[in-house]
């Protein structure tokens, strides 16, 4: 077992340098026993560490083995490990915070946990998910509530190194290093709510960063109270929930007006093509890329019978070529790219449909032009 969940608040440990493997300016080594905890997906980034003063990087290899690694070691040296305590004990607060806010939930809402998430999602913070719809602004002051009593009550934690207990509650197993009381987290606070598929989740912060989310939340009261005359949180959140259906339905009107926007300029587009035999041939320059809406025109063009487009897009000394076809034309546009790549100095990608690539300008109109040649020669080809 890890000492760092045998003893998690050591922040300094001596050790013997073992074996090192030198790569790239490293030197790397196998240890067990360590105080560092590793970085684990979805429950930390893992200790920010040091050996003898210098950076001290944690990594895995592919078999999910722990691999240390500094730039100035010697093996058989006694060297001394230390952690930052601040990171430590960020990561202990949120591991707790996802304990008693999952205790409150089988208390309150007797409600099955789907997903813990203690390392953070990006800005978001740490997270747990629950199955449902939504959570109302009373059920979400009666959870933040719970947890702060627990935490106030500073309930002794007993420790068993895999296994620990709250007391009063049942034991459970310990993925990270645990706090000897509930009263350490300090203070706790629900920062967010997020409906993500089946799942909601409850994002939450805890100590240093709870005392900032309240201090940016009294603020934040302060200045809303003065535009929806009531300083009442849960008004407050009743008319920001109406505020925020309102926007939502705003959204979905101007994506009916883009639609049909789209719509007039699909057939303008598809009407500046031409016939040539058994195809309809869109055939221009683009010089001035509407990234936002552009794109849909062209996929909306591309589903629309026997129907090949042909784009040159300047970009000052370079270009983009463009190339798309419809589904019921036979043509490999991959394989045709491809062998435009060995006679022009165009990098591309893209599969049979649809492919694009980089060229320089001088060759742009060349390269539309033998597009539409080869396509219209591995037709000729399949009569």
């Amino acid at each position: 077992m890890e000492r760092y969940l045998l003893e998690p608040y050591q922040k300094e440990a001596q050790i013997t340098v073992p074996a090192l493997v030198k790569s790239g300016g490293w030197y790397h080594f196998f240890q067990g026993d360590m105080i560092v905890v590793p970085p684990m997906e979805g429950r930390t980034d893992g200790d920010v560490a040091r050996i003898n003063g210098a950076p001290l990087e944690v990594l895995q290899d592919e078999q999910g083995q722990v691999v240390y690694r500094a730039q100035d070691l010697t093996e058989g040296a006694e060297a001394t490990v230390s952690i930052d305590w601040t990171v430590r004990l960020t990561m202990m607060q949120r591991y707790l915070g996802s304990v008693l806010l999952e205790i409150a939930l089988e208390e309150l809402l007797a409600t099955q946990v789907l997903e813990v998430n203690t390392q953070g999602d990006g800005e978001l913070g740490p997270y747990v998910a629950i199955e449902g719809e939504d959570l109302g602004f009373k059920a979400l002051e009666q959870l933040e509530e719970y947890v702060n009593r627990m935490i106030a009550a500073s309930f002794p934690i007993e420790s068993y190194g895999e296994r620990f207990a709250i007391e009063g509650f049942a034991t459970r197993k310990a993925l990270l290093p645990v706090l000897s009381s509930t009263g350490e987290c300090a203070l706790f606070a629900i920062s967010q709510v997020e409906k993500r598929g089946e799942a909601v989740r409850i994002y939450y912060v805890v100590g240093q960063e709870a005392l900032h989310h309240y201090r940016a939340l009294r603020t934040l009261v302060k200045n809303l109270s003065f535009s929806y005359g009531t300083s009442n949180p849960e008004k407050l959140f009743q008319l920001i929930k109406k505020q925020q259906s309102r926007w939502e339905d705003k959204k979905v009107e101007e994506k009916k007006v883009q639609a049909t926007v789209n719509e007039r300029e699909v057939e303008a587009l598809y009407r500046e093509g031409r016939s040539l035999g058994k195809l309809h041939v869109i055939y221009r320059n683009l010089h001035n890329f509407d990234f936002q809406n552009t794109p849909a025109i062209i996929s909306a063009l591309q589903k629309k019978p026997h129907t090949l487009q042909i784009y040159g897009i300047p970009n000052g000394s370079m270009a983009q070529v463009m190339v798309l076809r419809s589904a019921d034309i036979p043509v490999d546009l991959k394989a045709l790219l491809d062998e435009l790549s060995a006679r022009f100095n165009i990098k591309g990608s893209g599969n049979l449909y649809r492919v694009s690539g980089n060229l320089p300008i001088v060759e742009m109109e060349a390269v539309k032009e033998q597009f539409l040649m080869g396509v219209q020669q591995a037709l000729r080809h399949q009569e």
